[in-house]
Parts: C-alpha cells; structure tokens; sequence
C-alpha cells in the first residue's frame, strides 16, 4: 500500500512521500534524495567555532630547551610547536615563530602580584637577535583564578585565530619593547576570535577602583589588523588605543560584532608619541548600542584621514556615528 498514512484513531490520510505495509512499518522517501544541506556556519565566531577543539594533556616538566619553574614555563626553543597541550602555569614566549594549536591556557591557582597574563610574548632578545613572536589556533584562555591585571595575552609580534578567550580582565594587551620607537612593537593579527565574559576585580590603584577592562587593548605598536571577531561587553571598551609606550599607527578594525561598553572602539592619541595614529581604519563593524560606539582624538579625525565607514547599529542598522574625542 502507497500513499497513505495510517493513523492512531484508524482513519487513513493520503501522504505521498513514503509506503506502509501490513506489518506497520512506515517507510519515508526523502525528496529529492541524498543527504539533508549542511547548517549555515554562525555569523559570527562563537564557542562552537572557537577554542580547543579535542582533548588536552597536561604539560607539568619542560621540553628540552625550554624552562618551568613555580609560576612560569618559558619557551627558548625557535620554531616550537605545541599541539593539545595544557598549561597551568603561565607561559612567556622569548623565541620566534612558535606555535600553540589547541592548547589550553589556564594558568595558576593563585596569580603572583602585578601585571601578568596566561601568555606574553616578551621582546628581549638580543639586538642583533631574532624577534620572538607567535602564532596560536584553535586555543582556549580562560584562568582558573583570576586577579586584578591578569590578561589573557600580552606582547606583540602575534597572530591570534579562533581562539577562546574569556574571564579575564583584558583579551589581547599590545605593546612592545620599552623603546618608544620600537620597530617591532605591533606586528599582530587578531581573527575569528570569541572574546566574552570579562572579570571585573577591585584595583586600588585606579580612581574608579576597580579594573580597567578591554577586549582588546593597544598601548604600542602598528600593523595592528583586528578581523571578524565577536568582541564583547568589556568594561571600557571592546577595543581601547591609548598609545602610552610605543608610536603607534596602521591599525585596522573591520567586520567585527563589538559589544556594549563605554566604548565600541574609542581611539585617543594625546599621549601617541609619534603624534595623530596614521593609517587608522573602522569599517564594516556591528555595534551594541552605547554612549559611545566610535570615539576618536581630534587630532586624528583632523590630521590623519582615517577611513571610518560602514559601521551600524546592532539594534536597527543605521550608520554609528564617529564622536569626536580630546
């Protein structure tokens, strides 16, 4: 018998799409055949497109050149890949072209005092010494405790993509050597990343007393490229450029969902000490509605043309407005 349904009540009802027999099996024909289509991947990245993507072992003695103490495990070897590893301690890159791929960065049980992250890359080689600098994919950072000034990554010369990062004060803190014209201060692409969940802790050292919280935030350094991300709700701002140690310039935010802060981005260059940021672009951004969704230094908006377009409101869509900063 085709094309009928047999139901509970005993009354039949005409149904195209499969064949019943005697035994009470119902039969159904896909139509059209083959497999259902793939679901749509998410808009933007989220914890099923970002973070560790298997499990992870581990890492409590140190690999042959590298060092471990208490607190810390070092990385001296050039060119170093880690793959499925975890840390609990926190990690500091001092070599060049290493490489964390899913991995796990969860640091300590209690955090030492003053300023630290799971994972710095620390610019003090040598003069005539390689540049140490990382890559990390598919990476989760998120500590087990948290404390005030505990960020999830430090230090220039880095690429960051899809990665996880939450609980902690700021996502991504970018600067470089204590030089303030530091070639190599900057030099970092953020993509595909899910930053979320921000700690805010007392800090007695700032006015307000608590902690000052971006998802990302750039004290120095230029070649800055911040890539469809999920930014969300920190404290001040999704991403904060305050130039305060190196001059700083060439940054690049776009397609990016950036979530309610005080800021959206906010952009002051009044103590960048290579003067108005040049090379600045903000396009293409989704932005929660807040007081201030793009804040950018005069200076800036007068001196060095950024390229600030195609911004929108999350809520409806209409174009953010650029506020003019000090």
């Amino acid at each position: 018998m085709s094309g009928f349904n047999i139901e509970a009540d005993g009354y039949q009802t005409v149904y195209a799409g499969g064949t019943f027999d005697v035994s009470g099996t119902l039969t159904l024909t896909p139509t059209g055949g083959g497999e259902p289509p793939a679901p749509e991947p998410p808009r933007w990245p989220d914890a099923t497109t970002t973070g560790v993507r298997r499990p992870t072992t581990l890492l409590s003695t140190a690999r042959p050149g590298d060092t471990i103490n208490a607190t810390t495990y070092t990385v001296h070897t050039p060119g170093a890949v880690f793959e499925g590893v975890e840390f609990q301690h926190l990690v500091v890159v001092r070599a060049a072209g290493v490489t964390f791929r899913d991995c796990r960065f969860s640091g300590l049980d209690t955090v030492p005092p003053g300023s630290t992250a799971l994972l710095s890359v620390r610019d003090d080689r040598p003069a005539n010494g390689p540049v140490p600098s990382a890559t990390l994919e598919h990476c989760t950072l998120r500590p087990r405790r948290t404390g005030v000034l505990h960020d999830a990554i430090r230090g220039s010369n880095l690429t960051v993509r899809r990665c996880d990062i939450s609980g902690v004060v700021d996502g991504v803190h970018i600067f470089g050597s204590t030089a303030v014209a530091d070639p190599w201060a900057g030099n970092v692409l953020i993509e595909a990343c899910y930053m979320h969940d921000f700690i805010v802790v007392r800090d007695p050292g700032r006015p307000s007393g608590y902690s000052h919280n971006d998802a990302v935030q750039i004290v120095g350094g230029s070649g800055i490229t911040i890539r469809g991300c999920d930014l969300g709700a920190a404290r001040k701002a999704s991403v904060m450029v305050v130039p305060t140690r190196n001059n700083t310039g060439r940054i690049t935010i776009e397609d990016c969902r950036i979530g309610a802060s005080e800021s959206g981005v906010n952009v002051n260059d009044s103590r960048n000490p290579d003067g108005p940021i040049r090379g600045l672009v903000i396009e293409g951004n989704e932005i929660a509605r807040q007081q201030h969704g793009i804040l950018v230094s005069g200076r800036t908006l007068d001196q060095a043309a950024p390229a600030i377009s195609g911004n929108v409101w999350a809520d409806d869509g209409s174009p953010v407005p650029v506020r003019r900063g000090a």
